[in-house]
Parts: structure tokens; sequence; C-alpha cells
């Protein structure tokens, strides 16, 4: 449409001081002649722009316009630039953005911000994948489906696989979620908003009729309090060590290492250390990992565990 290209010109125009007919005849895929029939219109509007023919002619804008066509902030800018994880993009089978895209971005952004722009991509990367190989695959095929059935609000019939068996759901979805590497259907079952892992669904059947969209659904408010919940969920272990100095300092360097309670002892010089694990198996783990450096205190149950599975150990290796 002759409104859209006549945009993308001003846009081109803001972004490059200078620029020939033949190239935004190139990037507009439309003919030379177009883009001077496209420049009268513009001047007829009230646009500054200027054109000289000729083999070294050239179209630019006059003085300091610029339209608000963008109104993005330096922030903005960023925020939309960031480069978006590959796994994310290959899924729902996104097509890499054209050269307008960027344009409409930059079109209002001083110098110094295009400049630093066309080097992002090589300052940072997000990568959410693991650092051993993968054993969950999407179906990509399912997940452009469940894309669809979202943004159509079309009723859905799955097959989910359990860890008792599969059981059939009549779904009315909202929303995916990508957590990691894992997809997540958003979807009402019957009254209640519940969570489906997309590897988990083994059959998918599409209704035609549709549903109406709970007008007060936030997606980002629901994944995190979803997130949450989840969280204030987990089953806790508490842990309470004995340490050295040493060992102390380095577990408080650990960020990963959840102290809830801490007292030192001067009369022996040591620490006591209460520290919080999911399970206890994951306390055995990080026992383990220190091996006499670190001292249970309590509880009883975890040192019971530790001695039969070194007993197991022991016979294994006799």
């Amino acid at each position: 449409m002759r409104a859209d290209r006549l945009i993308m010109i001003i846009l081109l125009l803001q972004t490059h001081k200078s620029i020939t007919a033949k190239t935004l005849a190139e990037k507009l895929e439309v003919s030379e002649r177009t883009i001077y029939r496209d420049i009268d219109v513009l001047s007829s509007l009230g646009v500054p722009v200027y054109s000289t023919r000729g083999r070294t002619g050239s179209i630019k804008l006059m003085g300091n316009f610029q339209t608000s066509l963008t109104g993005l902030t330096q922030n903005d800018i960023y925020y939309f630039s960031l480069p978006v994880p590959k796994k994310l993009i290959e899924d729902l089978g996104i097509s890499t953005p054209t050269d307008s895209s960027y344009m409409k971005l930059l079109s209002n952004a001083p110098e110094e911000i295009k400049s630093s722009l066309s080097k992002i991509n090589n300052f940072l990367y997000i990568d959410i994948s693991s650092w051993t190989k993968e054993t969950y695959q999407t179906d990509k095929s399912l997940l452009l489906q469940l894309q669809h059935v979202v943004w159509e609000s079309l009723k859905i019939e799955i097959n989910y696989e359990k860890t008792n068996g599969f059981k059939l759901y009549n779904l009315k979805p909202l929303a995916l979620v990508l957590k990691r590497t894992v997809w997540y259907l958003v979807a009402i079952d019957d009254k209640c908003i519940k969570n489906f892992r997309v590897d988990r669904i083994n059959k998918l059947e599409i209704k035609s009729d549709k549903f109406n969209r709970p007008s007060n659904f936030n997606l980002e408010i629901y994944w995190n309090t979803t997130v949450n919940t989840f969280r204030k969920e987990l089953p806790k272990y508490p842990v309470t060590f004995e340490v050295n100095e040493e060992l102390y300092n380095h577990l408080k360097r650990r960020k990963t290492i959840r102290i809830i309670e801490e007292a030192f002892d001067s009369s022996v010089k040591v620490y006591r250390l209460k520290i919080l694990f999911d399970v206890e198996f994951e306390a055995m783990q990080f026992v383990f990992e220190y091996g006499n450096q670190i001292k249970i205190l309590n509880p009883k149950s975890l040192i019971d565990s530790l001695k039969s599975k070194a007993y197991e150990i022991l016979k294994t290796y006799k």
C-alpha cells in the first residue's frame, strides 16, 4: 500500500542522512520512478524532502525534520533490540525480522544509539539451553497448532500423560509459556486455570467453537504468581552443620547455598550453620561434596542415611 510505503520512506530518510532513489527502490521493491512519484506526494503533504536526480543524485530530509511515529525512548530501543533465544524463534516458526523493523526502531534514535545497536548482537547473547544434551524435544507442529488455538480462542481436547496414565481434558487455551527449555500451555479446565507441559500432550483435537477469554486475565501476573506459589510449596529440609572459618567463608560466597541461621562458637572456633535444602538427597550430595570438611549436627536421620550410602559404596569397591 502507498501509505505504508510513504511511511517507510520517511523512516529510511530519518535513519540515513542521504539515500539514493535506487537504494530506496531496492529496499521497498518498487521502481525508481515510483519512488520519485512518492517523493512528490510527500513534498505536497508538507514533508521537507529534497531530491537531486542524475548519477550522483540523492534524496534527503531538510533541516531537523522528525516524525513521532515511534515515540520510543532510548531504553525502549535497547529493550526491543535484545537478542531473542534461538529456541524460542525456531519453536514458534518465526522468521528473521526485515530491515524495515529496525528502521522503525531507529528512526528517532540518536547516532550514538544507532552505532551501539549495530553491535549489540556481538555484545550480548541469550542461551536458554543446558550444558548437557537435552532429552526434551519440542513437537513443532503441535506447538504451532497450540499457538493457533491460543490466538483464535478455539476450544481443544487433549490426551495428557500423567504419572498414573493418560487423561482427557477439554480446555480453553489462554497462552503459551517457555520456562527455560520447556513449553507450557496455560488453559482453563472447567473454571480453573492450569498449566500443561506441551511435551506430555499425546493427542490434540481442535474444536470448531470459540470461547470468550477472561477480560481480567494477565499472563505475566498469573505466571509469576504460579511460580512463587510453587516455590513456597516445595518441601524444605533444614540441616545444621559445623564448619571451620575457611569453609564458612567459602560457603558464604556461594549464592545458591541458603544459610538461614549462623552462629560462631569462640570456644572451639567453629561456625554452626543451618542450611535449607529442598530434600534429603540434595543435602546428601552437598555433604559428599565437602567430605570430612563438614560435620552434620542434625537431623540424625541424615547421618544414618549417609552411613548407609557410604557402606553401600564401600561394598561396591571392596
